[in-house]
């Protein structure tokens, strides 16, 4: 009888094995800064902190200075980068929302497309839901 009962529920005692998959890189949106679109922004859901590049906030805002800061951000290559100041209040449009923004600047070189980076804060605030597997963000 215990046999029986043993191969009636066997399906319920094999351990499930789950495929293992690549790594689906890291979603990316469209939003606007001063009226001007970026197509590649990052939301990177292990940062807690958002980060623009230098040349981007000089190309958008010019020599309006930066709030001064002693911090530094520790990379994962385990490098350490001197935050150039802070930017309060940078409105982020995110398809028809409107997002005050806190960004990091860092300057990253003279790359021509620097990435700006948001992270965990922004996509809270939005209530943004995001699909790791599809790489896809739903506000």
């Amino acid at each position: 009888m215990v046999t029986a009962i043993r191969m009636e529920y066997d399906n319920l005692l094999k351990s499930p094995h789950l495929i293992k998959k690549d790594d689906p890189g890291v979603p990316t949106i469209l939003c606007s800064i001063n009226r001007c679109y970026f197509y590649n922004t990052t939301c990177d859901t292990g940062l807690g902190v958002n980060i623009m590049a230098k040349v981007t906030y000089e190309f958008l805002y010019g020599t309006m200075p930066l709030d001064p800061t002693y911090a530094q951000l520790q990379l994962v290559d385990q490098s350490f980068h001197f935050v150039d100041g802070i930017a309060k209040k940078i409105p982020v449009q995110i398809e028809d929302h409107y997002v005050p923004t806190v960004f990091l600047v860092i300057d990253m070189g003279e790359e021509y497309d620097p990435p700006i980076i948001l992270g965990r804060t922004l996509v809270n605030t939005t209530k943004g839901i995001i699909n790791i597997g599809t790489r896809e963000i739903h506000f």
